[in-house]
């Protein structure tokens, strides 16, 4: 019994070795490629003092493509690692709880908070003028890359900023596509294996 309870608490003071695996298929030039994706996730605690841990959870990824860009061609590659360390109380309390749920909920504002600003921004007649001259950029996807940056950057907010700047600019987008730039390229992660010397 006293298992169970430690496996359902996420700051419980066991190593856990979480695999995760996606296949996704319809990639590439033809849609004919494939990419397995499998991400390894130890979870380890050290004890820190009498009263903490430090959590650290590493997350690993590794990517096999078939016929990604195109037919013929394949690639395994291991990805970015992303390292993440909590410090957890040793003993889980009431007081705790409150301050992780009053945590959460202040994300919550703030990202509400600030797509509302983004959005006030959006409307005044500045950042029109602003995005028409940035549809000026050549190139679709270097215009890509620095009309959402600036749009972002205007409106103060990464994530409530790329929704607005691609509400703003998916006509500019679209129309680039139709002219021949695959609407996928706009997308994806490029990888290349360079030899060793």
């Amino acid at each position: 019994m006293e298992l169970a309870r430690e496996l359902a608490n996420p700051v419980a003071a066991l190593i856990c070795l979480p695999l995760q695996y996606k296949y996704d298929e319809n990639y590439g030039l033809d849609d004919g490629g494939s990419v397995d994706l499998l991400n390894i996730q130890p979870v380890i605690p050290f004890d820190r003092s009498d009263r903490w841990n430090l959590i650290t959870r590493t997350i690993i990824p590794f990517k096999d493509q078939q016929d990604v860009p195109m037919k013929g061609t394949e690639e395994w590659v291991p990805g970015d690692i992303t390292a993440c360390q909590y410090f957890s109380p040793m003993e889980s309390t009431a007081d705790g709880s409150e301050t992780a749920v009053a945590g959460a909920l202040l994300s919550v504002m703030n990202t509400a908070s600030e797509y509302g600003f983004g959005g006030v921004i959006a409307s005044l007649p500045g950042f029109l003028i602003i995005a028409d001259a940035l549809k000026a950029i050549p190139g679709v996807l270097v215009n890509e890359a620095i009309t959402l940056n600036a749009l972002d950057g205007i409106t103060g907010s990464a994530s409530g900023g790329m929704s607005i700047a691609l509400a703003t600019m998916s006509d500019t987008f679209i129309a680039a596509a139709n002219r021949g730039v695959a609407p996928h390229r706009l997308h994806v992660e490029w990888r290349y294996g360079y030899p060793a010397a």
